[in-house]
């Protein structure tokens, strides 16, 4: 029974638990999507079951910086791209861009953007349309900020271009797209 409980069945239960956190932080209830991601970062940290630790540790930190903790948020989200490099996560570029957002929060936006480019590297890398696509609304998102005449009419031509393929993108893919076009109006 304990070996079914960290292995097969334990993993599910896991993996459920950072898909329930994930369902709660897109309904806007980062408390319950905090408990139910640092439930299952530590079921698995005790499993050692990195890949969905990586997951739920990510998860976490989001939770942590839409509740405000961003010192926390920056913990968890530093651990989560720890683990995602020693486990050569493909989907490392979604940890990036969530520490992104914590740094940009903290003020450190140069760190940001560095963490923004690191994304749309790793992306390419592993040539997730979606995750380039993200990595590059948030970076043209973020150059835009000053309302520099340059930097619109960049985020204006990404957005002609993504809205194309805008159904092939990922619910926070397609968030991002929608924010930039306020942005634009």
């Amino acid at each position: 029974a304990k070996k079914a409980k960290t292995q097969h069945f334990g993993r599910l239960r896991r993996g459920a638990l950072v898909n329930l956190a994930t369902c709660q932080l897109r309904a806007g209830t980062p408390e319950l999507a905090a408990k139910a991601a640092q439930q299952a970062a530590s079921e698995s940290r005790e499993a050692a079951d990195w890949s969905v630790h990586g997951m739920a540790q990510s998860v976490h930190a989001d939770a942590l910086r839409q509740l405000g903790q961003l010192e926390g948020a920056r913990e968890a989200i530093d651990e989560a791209i720890e683990v995602k490099r020693r486990a050569r996560d493909p989907n490392m570029a979604i940890a990036l861009l969530r520490r992104a957002d914590i740094l940009r929060e903290a003020g450190l936006d140069d760190a940001a953007v560095a963490d923004g480019q690191l994304a749309w590297e790793h992306a390419r890398q592993t040539g997730n349309d979606d995750q380039i696509a993200r990595a590059r609304l948030w970076l043209a998102l973020t150059a835009s900020d000053g309302a520099d005449q340059d930097a619109l009419a960049s985020l204006a031509t990404l957005v002609a271009e993504l809205g194309k393929a805008e159904r092939s993108l990922r619910g926070p893919t397609r968030k991002l797209l929608e924010t930039a076009r306020r942005r634009l109006d």
